[in-house]
This record gives C-alpha cells, sequence and structure tokens, in this order.
C-alpha cells in the first residue's frame, strides 16, 4: 500500500453470559410461599469474537471506511415459561451484528456515519434495531467541542411487543479550562428524554 493508505485489523474476543428472568401471573394468583426466583431463571455462558477492520484513505488520511462484526458466534437461550396461559417463551438471540461506517476527520471537525446491516430482533419489550446514525464534532483550538448527531431505527414496527423507537437525537458540550475538563449531554426521542454531566481533571 502507498504511504497515504492504510488498513487496520483487529479481533476480539470475549466471554458471554446471557441470562433471563421470566415470570408471569396474575395477582391472585401469586402465592409468595410458592415463589422460587430460580425456577424462572436460564442461563447460558461461552466464548464469542469480535472483528473489525478499517481502511484510512485520501492525501492526509482524513477518511476512515470501517467494518465491523459483533457476536460471530450465534447463541440462543429460551426463558423459564412459568404460566403459558398468560405469557408464551421467549428466546433471546444473540446473532452476528454488521455495522459499517465512513468518517472524515480536519483539523477542526470530525464527522461520522454508520449504518447496522443486520436487524437485532426485540426481547421482551424492545423495539426491533437497526440503526442508521449521522454525527459530527467540531473543535474550538480544543478548548471548547460541541457534538451533535442523529440516528433512526429502520426495524422499528408496531408488530412486537416493545416500545417503539424511531428516532433519536443527541447534543453535548466540552470544555476543556484550565485543566478542568467538563462534558455536557443530552438524548431526545418520542420515548426518552436524558442528560448527562461529567467532570473531570488532569493533573
Amino acid at each position: 500500500m502507498g504511504n497515504d493508505q492504510a488498513l487496520n485489523l483487529g479481533l476480539s474476543p470475549k466471554y458471554v453470559n446471557l441470562q433471563t428472568f421470566q415470570y408471569t401471573e396474575t395477582v391472585s394468583g401469586f402465592d409468595d410461599d410458592d415463589f422460587d426466583s430460580d425456577e424462572h431463571q436460564t442461563e447460558k455462558s461461552g466464548f464469542n469474537l469480535d472483528l473489525g477492520a478499517a481502511y484510512a484513505f485520501g492525501e492526509e488520511k482524513q477518511w476512515t471506511a470501517a467494518l465491523a462484526v459483533k457476536n460471530l458466534i450465534p447463541m440462543e437461550l429460551d426463558s423459564a415459561q412459568n404460566n403459558p396461559a398468560l405469557e408464551e417463551k421467549r428466546t433471546l438471540k444473540l446473532d452476528p451484528m454488521v455495522t459499517a461506517g465512513i468518517a472524515h476527520k480536519g483539523n477542526y471537525h470530525v464527522i461520522t456515519a454508520d449504518l447496522e446491516l443486520t436487524k437485532k430482533e426485540a426481547f421482551g419489550y424492545e423495539d426491533d434495531t437497526q440503526w442508521a446514525a449521522l454525527g459530527a464534532e467540531f473543535d474550538a483550538w480544543r478548548y471548547a467541542q460541541l457534538r451533535v448527531g442523529i440516528r433512526h431505527n429502520l426495524a422499528s414496527n408496531d408488530n412486537n411487543d416493545g416500545i417503539e423507537e424511531e428516532t433519536q437525537y443527541t447534543a453535548g458540550l466540552g470544555l476543556n479550562l484550565a485543566g478542568v475538563r467538563m462534558d455536557l449531554g443530552v438524548l431526545l426521542s418520542g420515548t426518552d428524554k436524558g442528560a448527562a454531566l461529567e467532570f473531570g481533571t488532569a493533573f
């Protein structure tokens, strides 16, 4: 490869522990003396792998294209169904997830876009997810950073038991003054609202 190109490969082995808990009962049918939480839990463990590749290109390697595969080894775990009349058995799936992305970096900005190429099926009361995301950070001489982002769930639908989640918006502000670091972040969507504030310092 030429001096303006670089390919990086990564491999991350990991140990995965899956656990489910399912208990469904009417108020009148619940008996605390007969309840044993261990009977309503299932568990499975095993090793898995994440793979990744990043390719930098351009005259100043200002562009980076990447591809990541998480959970290379599929795993499944059925829940413990205690009351078939009230709720069906659920299956927790850990399937391979493939994400592609591209980024452009300059002296005062970083812009990224990524797309999940595979769908994650809902478990419990989640929504199916397959995110397409766009984000940017603008830097003011290393003293302040403004961050904005948006991601849209391509797999959101009304055909599951989950809370529908379509689009999320994020924004953030970072300040680095006199060795003190402050980061403020907010998230807003149709179902979620959140904020976080973090302080730090270097000696």
